[in-house]
């Protein structure tokens, strides 16, 4: 027998909170026992973690559902669950996520396809009008992260507003899902904050309108990041009126690849009437911005459309015109910009701005013609010296003017340290930005073959099922 003093042992669990002060005689088993308990009961909450699966291939249990909307219906999650839902499959329920299914901060709720391949979730004969959305995370919502899905061909609806996926949580982390043929593709409305989208492919979305498009963002705080987005469908592959977040950046939209949306903006940064008169500073930085030459809007990113306030800040960008029309951007508003080691392509005309529009910035490759007052250190030529233009490889060879010609003096927020390689995969730059455009001179690995362009959807037509996909694998349609 030995003695142990416990001065005060605290239990919580739910918020409950029971003391115990006292002096007690325990046997050493007795003594183990009570450090396992305690162990238990203080250890991390993914310590406690359920998985659950979504099969409606396999027979419904207390950890099995036939369906996400039904285990949302039935279950509370907690920070550190997982669901893991089939793939090879088909659903068509619509999706809802509260504060029922959310995590805590750093620990999310995580929902996610079972093995390498996509969960689909198809809309074409799922009637959301009454909801406006195919998959929503609410308003309570918050640390939940979503791991490749697939959402396509939802209607449009009677206002032809309908949504892929709604944002409208905190925390919210959408990683490695393709979200394509819809009329608006990814969005997000207030109060959402911290919303991350990463390593997704958003294409083929809008209703050839210009009123519906591949991204409409509106958070306190949106960072898009790897991404591959293009082909808006008459409307814009980014447009955005989100609020700055503790640190002052309204959107971090860094190492995508963006490409053609032919009748609007590449990029569009619009005011929220929620900011009044603060800024919303967006920072672009390590992006591949492509122009097709039979655009019909020649403007590459607008800034300050609505009264949006604030600076745009570019750095260490790729951007090819499609032609000596193209503008590579319009500032309204007398907004600044800060523009630094990029490559811009294709065109002389670099702004298509106001007079009273002040641009700053250094150490940027341009195509000899091209002045703007304001930039110091340019480099100017008739090509920026990529290794396969033809086949769109914007990697430098190692004679370009542009290696190793950036500048160095660049606030934090604005020092690359990824580069875009390729269709959901992203690798580590360790040049801090010093070569010029969006791939460090020392990049070995060329960017992954970007996948097959399909065209826009006739938005009347009801697409044909089952879904794409190559092999034997069975595929299973849930109605």
């Amino acid at each position: 027998m030995v003695i142990i003093e416990i001065i005060e042992i605290i239990v919580i669990k739910e918020d409950q909170r029971m003391i115990v002060s006292k002096t007690l005689p325990l046997s050493k088993a007795c003594f183990s026992l009570l450090v396992v308990l305690a162990g238990v009961l203080f250890a991390p909450a993914q310590c406690l973690a359920t998985t659950y699966t979504v099969d409606p291939s396999a027979q419904a249990t207390a950890a099995n559902f036939q369906s996400l909307s039904a285990l949302l219906a039935a279950l509370t999650l907690h920070g550190g669950d997982v669901v893991k839902i089939k793939s090879g499959v088909v659903y068509r329920d619509r999706i809802k996520f509260t504060s029922r299914h959310s995590g805590a901060p750093g620990i999310p709720v995580m929902i996610e396809s079972d093995g390498p391949d996509r969960a689909v979730w198809d809309g074409s004969t799922t009637d959301v009008n009454q909801y406006g959305y195919l998959w929503q995370f609410d308003e309570t919502s918050h640390d939940i992260e979503v791991r490749r899905i697939e959402v396509r061909n939802v209607q449009p609806g009677p206002d032809r507003n309908n949504r892929g996926v709604y944002v409208r949580g905190v925390n919210i982390t959408v990683r490695e899902c393709y979200v394509h043929h819809n009329p608006n593709g990814i969005t997000s409305g207030l109060p959402a904050g911290n919303t991350v989208i990463e390593s997704c492919e958003v294409a083929f979305n809008g209703l050839g309108d210009g009123y519906t498009h591949n991204f409409y963002m509106q958070a306190t705080g949106a960072h898009i990041r790897y991404n591959y987005i293009h082909d808006a469908n008459g409307g814009i592959n980014y447009k955005d009126r989100s609020l700055a977040d503790a640190t002052g950046v309204a959107v971090e939209f860094s190492y995508n690849w963006v490409e053609s949306a032919p009748g609007a903006y590449e990029l569009d940064f619009s005011s929220n009437s929620a900011a009044g008169q603060s800024a919303q500073d967006a920072y672009l930085v390590g992006n591949i911005i492509l122009k097709s030459a039979a655009a019909a809007n020649y403007v590459i990113v607008v800034f300050g459309n609505d009264g949006r306030r604030g600076t745009l800040r570019l750095s260490n960008n790729t951007i090819i015109a499609g032609n000596e029309l193209t503008r590579m951007m319009l500032l309204s508003g007398g907004n600044p910009a800060e523009f630094d080691n990029n490559i811009y392509d294709g065109s002389t005309r670099l702004f298509a701005s106001g007079s009273n529009t002040t641009v700053s910035g250094m150490n940027n490759w341009l195509m000899t013609g091209t002045t703007v007052a304001g930039l110091a250190n340019s480099i100017f030529g008739s090509d920026p010296g990529f290794i396969d233009r033809v086949n769109r490889d914007y990697h430098l060879q190692s004679k370009s003017a542009a290696v190793s010609a950036g500048s160095a003096a660049l606030a934090p927020l604005l020092i690359p340290g990824r580069e875009f390689a390729g269709r959901g995969s992203v690798i580590t730059r360790t040049d801090a930005g010093r070569t010029i455009g969006a791939f460090a001179a020392t990049s070995t690995i060329p960017v992954t073959p970007l996948p097959p362009r399909l065209p826009p959807r006739d938005p009347k037509a009801v697409p044909s099922l089952p879904i794409r996909r190559t092999g034997p694998r069975k595929v299973v349609v849930i109605r």
